[in-house]
């Protein structure tokens, strides 16, 4: 019977009781105990080398936590004493942005990682993720508050125009070790749900007497003072929980809680609950690699494109937890890894020339779910990342007009199972060129996947199957930016759906595309609005009349 864990991970502003809020650590403890929290990660705990009697004695939690200053920062994992746990290492940042917990529940070995990253720290997530690829162990789970989002259209109430600053961080981050952002995920279409809003003290105005002093225009002050309330104003998905792509079907759910026992904190907690199923038993399958130690080949031999060790040795890495029966297990890889990424160099690029060997493809499926042997996650992680080299998001500021009637997310209906090969093959000959430009012969990428019938099969567990589909959604968003003019169209990929502001009257014109889209690739896309401006003043029943009916009748076919 498989095990239920529920982690919550919630910036409490401070631990300890303050004026505002009295008996603050109280509230807090109690709302975990309502949440039924089995693990907590707490940021800004704001924890000083003479207060540290507020997280070390907590009763029924074992604490693991940062001491930096009483006023910022910090971060703190609580484990409930009742837990079967085991310790193996932990490890504390100087700076206060996090913890790094290893260690066993219920028998499993976890990676857990709190972080808190201050606005003005911009190395702390490099600083991380390559100590993570080195110690990380069994399943990694990463939460906190990462002050800053995924995608400017869904994690924030209303866009500012300002940058992101700590975004190309956070960007590099999850690529880095292969994580997702679990809530987005599973809400691909929620764009009203947030974990920060403003605090009291940010929703004050600015005094009129420091207005009248400062030697500026008084109605370009007078802008600039509702711009910047506005801005503080904005609530937004600061908080996170990010797991790596191969484990996320352990997830059983992930929401926002919306506190409603006063005032604690400007944050709301982000509950995750999984399950912790027992490990396969079978036989393997594919043998594994049996061959001489590699030569050293002539310039002769050699061709672009060709896998490295660098390449190897990174995807090795960033598997973190992977159980399979289909090859010996991931520690071994490990355990020897340079020789393993020398051995597999080789092996790879044979395979790349002379064709895949009888097997080597093959999964076990549970519940829909694929586990594969070890060699096919590395080789299959090394061309994710490089066509997602292809698909990066693009990391500039836009303003959005409010003139536009229709704010419209398109996800897909269901998980797609299968793409067209025909289109697939498509959709990598119209990747963009990048300078200076990486490997662009993808033919092995089509091999790896097994056929039927003209379709591509998506196996989930696969590394490759998510972006494969964002790979599908920038080939429809293209085709989008072509046909709607002025219109403006982006892909979120990280939670694989295309948001659209347009006029109402291109609102017929999108569900056509999106019907030549499905018959191109056999993927069913379902657009819905998620906000219609100025609706008092704009008639458009017949769209609000099309939008439901697409709506009805599950996608646009």
């Amino acid at each position: 019977m498989a095990t239920s864990l529920k982690l919550v991970t919630w910036n409490t502003c401070g631990v300890r009781d303050t004026a505002d809020v009295p008996e603050k650590r109280k509230k807090i403890l109690e709302t975990l105990k309502k949440l039924q929290s089995s693990v907590a990660f707490l940021q800004e705990t704001h924890v000083g080398v003479n207060n540290v009697d507020c997280v070390d004695n907590i009763l029924g939690w074992r604490s693991f936590f940062s001491v930096h200053h009483p006023r910022s920062k910090g971060v703190a994992i609580l484990i409930k004493d009742d837990l079967p746990f085991q310790l193996i290492n932990s490890d504390m940042d100087p700076t206060g942005s996090y913890v790094v917990l290893i260690c066993k529940l219920y028998g499993k070995c976890f990676t857990l990682v709190n972080v808190y990253n201050h606005v003005k720290e911009h190395n702390v997530l490099q600083r991380l993720s390559e100590y993570l690829c080195q110690i990380a162990e069994g399943i990694l789970i990463v939460a906190g508050d990462f002050n800053t989002i995924v995608n400017t259209d869904l994690d924030r109430e209303y866009q500012t125009g300002h940058t992101e600053p700590l975004r190309p961080y956070f960007e590099q981050f999850i690529s880095s070790l292969m994580l997702i952002d679990v809530w987005g995920c599973l809400h691909p279409y929620t764009g009203d749900s947030f974990t920060r809003y403003p605090s009291k003290s940010s929703n004050k105005e600015m005094p009129f007497k420091k207005l009248k002093s400062q030697k500026t225009n008084p109605v370009k002050q007078s802008k600039d003072r509702l711009r910047k309330n506005r801005t503080q104003k904005s609530a937004s998905r600061l908080d996170m929980v990010l797991m790596p792509r191969n484990t996320v079907q352990l997830v059983e759910s992930c929401e926002i809680y919306t506190c409603k026992t006063g005032y604690i904190s400007d944050h709301h907690p982000v509950v995750l609950s999984m399950l912790l199923p027992k490990p396969h038993s079978t036989k393997p399958i594919f043998q594994g690699i049996r061959q001489k130690s590699p030569r050293m080949k002539r310039p002769s031999e050699r061709k672009a494109g060709e896998i490295c060790e660098a390449e190897v040795l990174k995807a090795l890495m960033s598997l973190v937890e992977y159980e399979t029966p289909l090859s010996e297990n991931l520690g071994n890889f490990k355990s020897d890894k340079v020789q393993k990424a020398k051995e597999l160099k080789a092996f790879f690029n044979k395979m790349t020339r002379e064709g895949i060997p009888r097997g080597f493809t093959d999964s076990l499926e549970n519940n829909g779910w694929h586990v594969f042997r070890i060699e096919y996650m590395i080789l299959a992680t090394i061309f994710t990342r490089r066509v997602e080299t292809f698909l990066q998001p693009s990391l500039k500021t836009k303003t959005i007009k409010i003139d536009y009637e229709l704010f419209v997310v398109i996800s897909f209906c269901e998980k797609p199972q299968k793409i067209k090969g025909n289109f697939l093959k498509l959709a990598f000959s119209s990747v963009k060129q990048i300078h200076p430009s990486p490997p662009r012969d993808f033919r092995i990428v089509e091999k790896m996947l097994p056929s039927t019938d003209g379709f591509k099969l998506l196996r989930e567990g696969c590394p490759l199957t998510p972006t494969l589909l964002t790979l599908s959604l920038k080939h429809l968003a293209r085709t989008l930016k072509d046909d709607l003019s002025k219109s403006v169209v982006d892909v979120c990929h990280h939670r694989k759906c295309i948001t659209v502001y347009m006029q109402a009257n291109q609102y017929l014109t999108l569900k056509q595309k999106i019907r030549e889209f499905r018959s191109a690739s056999g993927i069913s896309l379902l657009p819905k609005v998620g906000r219609v401006w100025r609706q008092k003043s704009i008639k458009i029943p017949s769209v609000q009349n099309q939008i439901t009916q697409g709506e009805n009748s599950g996608g646009a076919h």
